[in-house]
């Protein structure tokens, strides 16, 4: 499969650049493989190995002046139940926690802050843990 890379368009305003001139961005990546007798491990290695080849070869910078100053690289295996929960999986398991008296509302928002600043993968993983469905 062949794909072009086209430039996307420059955002209004300067929000994404802090004032030390730094611009972060994370780029989500997630993959289903069908394993054919491989190890996860293997492929999860081969995946970090190739995003350090990205940023080895100067491809997440292209032709430009910019240079990565810093980066994180984490390769995070996921369930197959935590990568299929849905919305309302989630929803109906907290309600039930939050009426049952498990969960109270002054822990719900300091917990819903820690996984929102989480990981998508790693919300993910713990709430089909807690759901139970892991």
């Amino acid at each position: 499969m062949n794909q072009q890379i086209q430039g996307t368009p420059k955002p209004e305003g300067s929000s994404s650049i802090s004032s030390n001139g730094k611009h972060h961005a994370a780029l989500d990546f997630s993959i289903s493989y069908h394993l054919d007798g491989e190890h996860p491990e293997v492929l999860n290695a081969m995946l970090e190995s190739a995003a350090q080849h990205l940023l080895s070869n100067g491809l997440l910078t292209g032709g430009t002046q910019a240079v990565i100053s810093e980066h994180v690289i984490k390769v995070l295996p996921m369930s197959e139940a935590a990568a299929n929960l849905e919305d309302e999986q989630v929803a109906t398991f907290l309600l039930d926690q939050i009426e049952s008296g498990s969960l109270k509302l002054e822990a719900l928002v300091s917990q819903m802050v820690r996984l929102a600043l989480a990981h998508p993968a790693e919300a993910r993983a713990e709430f089909a843990e807690r759901i139970g469905i892991v």
